[in-house]
């Protein structure tokens, strides 16, 4: 078996590691088709997953006999109609389907609205709950702008929020908080320097407010 993973976006390159994961843990050997980003997400996987190539999404080819192909956001225009097979799957984002001509699909969380899809929260294990003991701050890392809520809601959140720093990181976050000791905005931040503070921190905090997912479910990934 070898699988395409192809995102021909600049957004969503989050969602290499979850299959980079599963691959490597199974066997299954993988190419992934995506454009240059500005926050380090390539270069992280070619550490991290050192065995599976990397090219543009131009030198994808349905010819190249991937027994699945992956299309990582849905509304990726890139993925051409033309290359849709009988084994495409498609990552839905959204409560909408948006590429009907897909015929397989799998929603990265359970959404409210029909139709009723497949769905599987990304995640996996980037860190040992030993090394997670070891390096662990007094520390809260929220990510996201759905993570973004007011220093009273917090406080109501984390009882000990004096004692805790807050990190609040996005890919174009605006400086907050000012006055607050305890808590610093991140824009931009490489996603090496991302993984550092996720592992390090002793909580992640991700907002809960899409209206389209079921209610109080988790917006983001893990």
């Amino acid at each position: 078996m070898k699988l395409a993973l192809f995102n021909g976006l600049s957004v969503h390159n989050e969602m290499f590691a979850y299959w980079l994961d599963y691959c490597q843990r199974n066997k299954i050997e993988a190419d992934c088709y995506t454009t240059p980003d500005s926050l380090g997400y390539v270069a992280y996987y070619k550490e991290h997953f050192p065995s599976f190539p990397f090219y543009n999404p131009s030198e994808f080819s349905p010819s190249k006999g991937y027994s699945h192909t992956i299309v990582l956001t849905d509304d990726d225009t890139n993925f051409k109609d033309e290359w849709i097979t009988p084994t495409t799957i498609c990552i839905d984002h959204y409560y909408k389907v948006r590429r009907p001509q897909i015929p397989i699909h799998i929603t990265t969380r359970k959404f409210s609205e029909p139709p009723p899809r497949d769905y599987a929260l990304p995640a996996y294990e980037a860190i040992t709950v030993e090394e997670k003991r070891r390096l662990l701050k007094r520390r809260v890392v929220c990510i996201g702008f759905r993570a973004l809520e007011s220093v009273e809601t917090y406080k109501n959140l984390f009882p000990t929020f004096a004692d805790l720093e807050f990190v609040l990181v996005n890919r174009d976050m605006m400086p907050m908080y000012e006055g607050e000791a305890n808590m610093k905005a991140v824009g931009g931040m490489s996603m090496t320097e991302m993984m550092k503070l996720c592992r390090e921190s002793e909580f992640i905090f991700i907002g809960d407010k899409n209206p389209d997912h079921v209610d109080k479910s988790m917006s983001g990934a893990v």
